[in-house]
C-alpha cells in the first residue's frame, strides 16, 4: 500500500521504543488505520508540531501488514480548534468512540465528515446536542442505529406515548410506567431523528438512549473518557 497526501485526523498517539509513536488515524478514503511515526519523538522532527488531534491532516503512508509506515504530513484546514474542560473531553469521547466502535480500513466518508464539523462547533455548540447526533450518524453509518419512526407494529411514533427500546429491534409501545433506563418518550425519538431537541426531557432521554445502544455494541467495554467526563462535572460542583 502506498499513499499520498490523503485527508485524515489523528486520533490517539502513543509512544513506542524511544523516539517513534504510533498514531491512531480516521482518513477520508481509508477510513480507521493505525501508523508508524519513525523518530516522531526525536528533538528534531519536524512532523511533531503538525500532527495535532481536532484538525485535519494530509497524509502519506507505505507499506504491507497492520502497520503502516508514515511519511509526508501536510496541515489542511483551519487548524486544531480552541477547546477546554468538557468540550476537551467531549472531542477526546468522540475519538474513543471510533476507535472502539469502528472497524480498522472501513471508509466512511460520512462520520468523517460529521466528525470534522462536530469538532468544529464544539467550542461554541450546545455539547450534548452535538455529541448525540454525532453518535447517531456513528451508530447509522455502521448499521447499528436506532429505529426512530416506527414501532414494533408498523405504527408511526406517538410524540406522547411511552417506548421500550432494544438496542436490535424497533420501539416497543408500552402502556404502564416502569420507570427503566430503557424507556423513552416518542417526543424524544422525534426529537433525536430531526435533531431538534426541544425540552430538557428530550435531551435526558436522548443521552439515556445513546449511551443503552453505544454500551450494547460495546459489548462491556468502559470508555474512559466516559468516566473523566463525570469525574470532571463532580469537581465542579
Amino acid at each position: 500500500m502506498r499513499v499520498s497526501l490523503t485527508p485524515g485526523i489523528v486520533l490517539h498517539q502513543r509512544a513506542f521504543q524511544d523516539h517513534h509513536s504510533i498514531i491512531d488515524c480516521l482518513t477520508l478514503e481509508h477510513g480507521r488505520i493505525s501508523l508508524m511515526a519513525r523518530g516522531l519523538r526525536g528533538k528534531s522532527s519536524r512532523r511533531a508540531g503538525i500532527i495535532q488531534p481536532f484538525c485535519e491532516l494530509l497524509l502519506s503512508f507505505s507499506g504491507r501488514g497492520d502497520l503502516p509506515l508514515l511519511g509526508a504530513v501536510e496541515p489542511q484546514g483551519p487548524g486544531r480548534p480552541q477547546l477546554q474542560g468538557t468540550r476537551l473531553l467531549s472531542a477526546l469521547y468522540l475519538n474513543e468512540l471510533i476507535l472502539k466502535l469502528l472497524p480498522p480500513l472501513d471508509p466512511h466518508p460520512l462520520i468523517y465528515r460529521h466528525y470534522l464539523s462536530t469538532v468544529t462547533q464544539l467550542p461554541d455548540c450546545h455539547i450534548g446536542d452535538t455529541l448525540r447526533l454525532f453518535e447517531l450518524t456513528l451508530l447509522n453509518e455502521m448499521g447499528y442505529g436506532p429505529v426512530l419512526d416506527y414501532d414494533t407494529e408498523g405504527e408511526a411514533l406517538d410524540a406522547d406515548a411511552l417506548y421500550q427500546i432494544d438496542p436490535e429491534r424497533e420501539p416497543r409501545r408500552i402502556h404502564s410506567v416502569m420507570k427503566q433506563d430503557d424507556q423513552v418518550h416518542g417526543a424524544t425519538l422525534i426529537a433525536l431523528q430531526s435533531g431538534a431537541f426541544n425540552s430538557h426531557r428530550d435531551r435526558l432521554e436522548s443521552r439515556r438512549l445513546m449511551g443503552l445502544m453505544i454500551d450494547h455494541y460495546l459489548d462491556g467495554s468502559p470508555l474512559k473518557t466516559r468516566a473523566m467526563l463525570k469525574n470532571f462535572h463532580d469537581t465542579q460542583r
